[in-house]
């Protein structure tokens, strides 16, 4: 039989629909992760099985599969995270250069200012003192000054402000003096 014909009938969509199925083609034993397990070991999987795509299941008691997790997508997850941290690296070199200006610029027209905290900031979260709305401004870090030193803490919605904090926030000049005259 010549390679043509072959090629030909192995194109052909009608002659080859019951050829191969699925069964045919799947593999038995696919590693799989469950909701639970960490990045790292869901890339070390990827590597070691060289792998495009990974099934989760619910338990490993279970196994009943509740998706997929790509490989390029835990990819971009792990560089999305590389940006943040590069960004807070920059971040906290500028909070350095604080301790020596009064505010240093981030961004063109953006600058950012430590302003220790006040009466009107004590005991408040930072959800509920909405600082983008009433002043303009974001708070970037929170530098704690205490006895064991200074700590840098990059604070979520429910963040109580206490006495010893330092308020780092951005904004516009104008924005960052209404914050400091508080």
């Amino acid at each position: 039989i010549p390679l043509r014909s072959i090629r030909r009938s192995l194109l052909d969509e009608e002659y080859i629909s019951g050829l191969v199925i699925a069964l045919d083609l799947m593999e038995e034993k696919v590693p799989s992760i469950t909701q639970d397990d960490n990045l790292d070991d869901v890339m070390r999987l990827f590597t070691k099985y060289e792998l495009a795509e990974l099934p989760v299941i619910e338990s490993r008691e279970s196994k009943k599969i509740a998706g997929i997790i790509a490989r390029a997508d835990v990819i971009e997850m792990y560089n999305r995270e590389l940006r943040k941290r590069n960004i807070a690296q920059e971040l906290i070199s500028s909070v350095k250069l604080l301790e020596k200006e009064q505010s240093v610029e981030f961004l063109p027209g953006t600058s950012i200012l430590q302003v220790p905290a006040s009466k009107y900031f004590m005991g408040k979260t930072i959800g509920e003192l909405d600082m983008r709305k009433k002043f303009g401004v974001q708070v970037l870090v929170i530098i704690r000054k205490d006895i064991s030193g200074e700590k840098q803490i990059f604070p979520t919605p429910d963040y109580q402000i206490h006495e010893d904090d330092h308020m780092v926030v951005m904004g516009s000049e104008k924005e960052l003096n209404a914050v400091k005259n508080l």
